[in-house]
């Protein structure tokens, strides 16, 4: 399936990583840039932010193989590598890793109990919303037409946790990162 597809897996990995940059450009650019300037960033960053992605996954990966802890642990001392890239605009990705190791330092217990209560939550109202969304649809359409409206309403879904997710690592990111100088300055100006 993989080599049968790489080309469309490879496409798809652009678009759903430009489309998590430019989310992240909008949420942590305090500059307030518009839609179009955080399209415009985000397709700068595009292809160092995908590769660190990779990587991540990578150490992540083998992580797992040595035993599960490991890899959860590494995925959450990561977890924050992306919003650090775009809102630092260092776009190293090295310095990115490194970033988001230290801000999660100390905090790893706290994140990875907050990362499960959201992503059990939204696992389990995704779950719920598709069955019964897909169980309605399937007493009022039949055939071929039920199919593709249930794999529709997948897809709406599913794209809604993947920006909830990027959210909630844009929120982390400001959490564990503090205050911008800038802002401190600005307070006591």
């Amino acid at each position: 399936f993989y080599t049968d597809n790489i080309f469309w897996i490879i496409l798809i990995g652009l678009a759903n990583g430009f489309a998590s940059v430019v989310m992240l450009v909008l949420i942590l650019d305090r500059g307030q840039p518009s839609v179009g300037e955080a399209m415009r960033r985000g397709l700068s960053i595009l292809l160092p932010y995908y590769a660190m992605g990779i990587l991540s996954g990578v150490m992540v990966f083998f992580g797992s193989l040595a035993f599960v802890l490991p890899g959860i642990y590494i995925f959450i001392k990561l977890l924050v590598a992306g919003p650090a890239m775009v809102a630092e605009r260092n776009y190293k990705i090295t310095a990115a890793l490194r970033r988001s190791w230290a801000l999660t330092k100390g905090n790893s217990g706290r994140v990875l109990v907050f990362v499960l209560v959201v992503a059990v939550t939204a696992f389990f109202v995704y779950l719920t919303s598709v069955t019964v969304i897909g169980l309605v649809i399937r007493l009022g359409v039949g055939g071929d037409m039920a199919e593709t409206l249930t794999t529709l309403v997948d897809a709406v879904l599913s794209m809604f946790l993947s920006v909830l997710m990027v959210c909630v690592y844009a929120a982390l990111y400001r959490q564990l990162a503090g205050p911008a100088a800038e802002d401190v300055a600005e307070t006591f100006s």
